[in-house]
């Protein structure tokens, strides 16, 4: 409920700190800009929306400016003051960089599975304005705001680049019928032929291939 008004309920993300304030909905969370911190995240906007450079020379660039992610502690799960290893003080990578990107938070917007992945405007100043957030994804994700209410618009992609998932209606009876030799579930999708592609339910990643045209299972359902 306090995510969707606008508040912090966990760990800062990276570029930020916490801080517990009065407000009319009792002492909450906000998030504040973290100097040591903000001052790569700002970079990486900033050297994605001048456009010179590929994503890759801005990671080196970032690299170069002395970026590690953040130390933390890995625990035992039965004894919680038993540190297993240490993690994180990692250089930025391509993928991470994609994320601090595409992360709203940074222009002062929450979406998440709290928000029922609705853009929320946060109670909190961002690091970076609606506008470079808009210039730094390239159109990619969209973010504005009228009459206080935010969305973001997310571009078309093609149909082949779709993250379907479990419930891809082209394979219906995916993660639903089972493999004839394990007893676990098929997987769907088709495999790549000279001339055309071939869809078909399959189960080829336990240590046995097993893998049946698409058609003909379906048939044998109905």
């Amino acid at each position: 409920r306090y995510t969707r008004m606008g508040y912090w309920m966990r760990g800062a993300p990276f570029g930020y700190s916490s801080r517990r304030v009065e407000t009319g909905n009792g002492k909450r969370l906000i998030l504040e800009r973290l100097p040591e911190e903000a001052y790569f995240i700002e970079k990486m906007f900033e050297l994605r929306i001048q456009g010179n450079l590929s994503d890759q020379q801005i990671i080196d660039e970032i690299n170069k400016l002395g970026y590690v992610s953040r130390k933390y502690n890995r625990r035992a799960s039965t004894d919680k003051t038993q540190i297993t290893a240490r993690m994180g003080n990692n250089k930025l990578s391509l993928k991470r960089f994609w994320l601090y990107i595409a992360n709203p938070i940074y222009a002062g917007v929450i979406h998440e599975k709290w928000t029922e992945d609705q853009p929320v405007k946060a109670q909190f100043e961002g690091l970076i304005t609606f506008a470079d957030f808009n210039a730094a994804n390239h159109g990619k994700l969209t973010l504005s705001e009228q009459d206080g209410v935010v969305t973001i618009t997310k571009r078309d992609v093609p149909e082949f680049q779709l993250r379907k998932g479990s419930h891809n209606a082209e394979y219906p009876y995916r993660k639903a019928v089972t493999c004839p030799i394990c007893k676990r579930p098929f997987f769907g999708s088709a495999a790549k032929g000279r001339y055309r592609y071939y869809p078909g339910y399959h189960c080829n990643k336990r240590g046995h291939h097993f893998r049946v045209p698409k058609e003909k299972l379906e048939n044998a359902v109905e």
